[in-house]
């Protein structure tokens, strides 16, 4: 009886309309949406002010609120929402200055690059609030002021608290940005500024002790299965503050005013404008365990009874940088700029200080945009570092971008190319802790890219190259090592979001190729797809969306995860089986509040326990989850 009900519950879930009597119509027009909100990016503040992106009303993704399993993204995860996360899409750093190399939490940090500048002529908030089994909590927010016609004030948080399903693995994670703009009524001055603060605190198990206990179903209750660590923790502190300013030397150089190809050629010889941008931040690593398990760890170099192992950096930012014009229009676009970077860095093993390093480095950037025919855009940016630390980097790209097509329909058709010349981040340099110690002395790291993409209305592919010389990684031992040869990865990939009356599908499936599948471990397939019905109940005041969620990735041998170095490793112990995840979700839009209610991980009810992204780490089991999404002015 309580499987019927639960068929039932499931039916009812993916295909309510089977229980509706309501009659909708062949067609779902989509009505304006009167609360519409747009923003940009420092990026688009300095390059291309032209660009501005429309906050999300949509259905189709709102169940998708985990950062590692947003649409475009293949990461895996330690079985629960804010713990480190691994590409799976193998993608080779490309650092601009000095870089601390330990990037397993960012997708969870609010930062520079990130902070969105909303352009809202009202008062916008919007609110999200998800609650899930275990206790998981996921809260955010969004809130911009207008104040005047040109001045902004803005506001956005997250709070992800999650005690996960198996011992030891609890999340929590906080974050929140204020930021500002300000144009003049001209638009020939202008600046953004933003404070950024995060603040993780994420329980660390090292996985389950023992996977034959999850795999034969030994013990039912994942709350009792034994993990490996007992009283270990990570800690992630940021702040930071950034500033950037612009001040065009034209009175004509806004990008409203290029009405014309003619108006826009005059731009080529203007005065131009002076771009300052200026950040300091400071960072705080902190990992400490009060039972450090012998077995687990390969080294007690300090303390058998405690660890404590913390790394604090600070860095500071000043550049100014010169372009002869902003406007999107402007057939030639050139650009030059320097940076100034001071970054310290201290580590400090069980509260001993044990290394304080200071480095000074000089920025060089300088790049060009032609647009040589109405359709055709070319670019190229080179940047070249030298300093301290990092002596001679040198970065090289060039694209060319197509666009052909009906005036409604455009496709566009991109093709880039790449050189990079790097100075290995600190972290695989120079290292000291209670269980891991090195001090290495690597080569640069040189990497070679291309590619081409097609974007149409209905389907986006493309290829990925890469080829590098000197690469490193973490190896089995959990040190990093220089591979003193040649390697080569190839990407291709398909997408595409699909409108069919009442159906709505998007897909999206990404193939991978290595020379080296010893050195680089990733799925050779993933894919992941969402189809789901759309219809309108109560004369349109009810929109609804009930459908799958579907991920999917072949078998291979993952990397595992070290929780002392925040890093992923390579492994030959274990070779996971392929993946599968179905989630089933129903979702409701009732003017400006959006609701869900996502069954995930369905098939984990049946069929074998085999389900991991890293090894020792399975993928949570099914859970019920429910959300809203509420936006509204004034």
């Amino acid at each position: 009886m309580t499987m019927i009900k639960t068929c039932c519950l499931l039916l009812f879930l993916a295909f309510p309309w089977l229980f509706s009597s309501a009659q909708v119509g062949d067609s779902l027009p989509h009505p304006p949406d009167s609360s519409a909100a747009f923003y940009f990016y420092k990026k688009n503040f300095i390059y291309d002010p032209s660009v501005l992106y429309p906050k999300d009303s949509a259905l189709l993704y709102l169940q998708k609120y985990n950062p590692a399993r947003y649409p475009g993204h293949n990461y895996a995860s330690l079985g629960n929402i804010g713990l480190a996360v691994h590409n799976l899409i193998f993608t080779p750093p490309s650092p601009a200055g000095f870089d601390l190399g330990i990037h397993t939490f960012d997708l969870y940090l609010l930062g520079d690059q990130t902070v969105q500048f909303f352009t809202t002529i009202r008062p916008f908030t919007e609110l999200f609030y998800v609650m899930g089994k275990y206790r998981e909590q996921v809260f955010q927010g969004i809130h911009n002021q207008p104040i005047g016609k040109n001045f902004n004030v803005g506001a956005r948080f997250s709070i992800i608290n999650s005690f996960g399903g198996y011992l030891r693995q609890k999340a929590d994670d906080n974050s929140v940005d204020l930021n500002t703009s300000y144009f003049t009524k001209n638009k020939r001055y202008g600046i953004i500024a933003d404070y950024c603060f995060n603040h993780l605190t994420d329980q660390e198990n090292g996985g389950i002790a023992n996977d034959s206990i999850f795999e034969n179903k030994i013990e039912t209750d994942t709350r009792l299965i034994p993990v490996n660590l007992q009283d270990a923790e990570n800690r992630w502190k940021e702040s930071g503050y950034h500033l950037t300013q612009y001040y065009s030397l034209s009175k004509k150089d806004t990008p409203a005013e290029d009405t014309t190809r003619r108006t826009a050629i005059s731009r080529i010889f203007s005065p131009g404008s002076f771009i300052h941008w200026f950040s300091f931040s400071k960072y705080q690593l902190q990992f400490n365990d009060n039972q450090p398990d012998t077995l687990f760890f390969p080294n007690i170099y300090y303390d058998s009874a405690l660890t404590y192992d913390e790394t604090k950096m600070k860095t500071f930012e000043n550049t100014i940088m010169w372009m002869n014009s902003r406007s999107p229009l402007c057939p030639f676009m050139v650009y030059l700029g320097g940076t100034y970077q001071y970054t310290r860095v201290q580590e400090f093993t069980n509260y001993t200080l044990s290394r304080n390093d200071q480095f000074d480095h000089l920025i060089f950037q300088g790049g060009v945009k032609i647009i040589p025919l109405k359709h055709t855009v070319l670019k190229a940016d080179a940047r070249w570092t030298k300093g301290d630390y990092i002596k001679d980097d040198q970065k090289l790209i060039a694209s060319i971008q197509q666009t052909f097509g009906r005036k409604k329909s455009s496709n566009i058709l991109t093709a880039n190319a790449g050189y990079y010349s790097l100075t290995p981040p600190w972290f695989f340099h120079h290292y000291n802790s209670n269980h891991f110690r090195w001090d290495n002395d690597f080569k640069k790291e040189d990497i070679f890219l291309a590619g081409i993409s097609l974007k149409t209305d209905l389907i986006e592919t493309g290829v990925h190259l890469y080829h590098l010389i000197n690469y490193i990684y973490f190896g089995t031992d959990t040190v990093p090592h220089q591979y003193n040869g040649d390697l080569s990865t190839m990407e291709a990939y398909a997408s595409g979001q699909w409108e069919f009356s009442h159906l709505s599908l998007a897909a999206r499936v990404v193939w991978q190729s290595v020379s080296n599948p010893g050195l680089i471990r990733v799925p050779a397939i993933m894919g992941d797809a969402s189809l789901y019905f759309s219809h309108y109940l109560f004369k349109h005041a009810l929109f609804i969306q009930t459908g799958f969620d579907a991920y999917y990735n072949t078998s291979y041998y993952a990397d595992a995860y070290m929780p002392e170095l925040r890093s992923f490793f390579i492994q030959d112990e274990k070779k996971l089986s392929q993946l599968f995840i179905l989630d089933v979700a129903l979702k409701f839009r009732i003017k400006t509040v959006r609701l869900f209610l996502v069954y995930q991980h369905l098939n984990s009810l049946f069929g074998k326990k085999d389900y991991y992204m890293v090894p020792h780490y399975p993928v949570a089991n099914e859970r019920l989850k429910f959300g809203v999404n509420w936006r509204f002015h004034d």
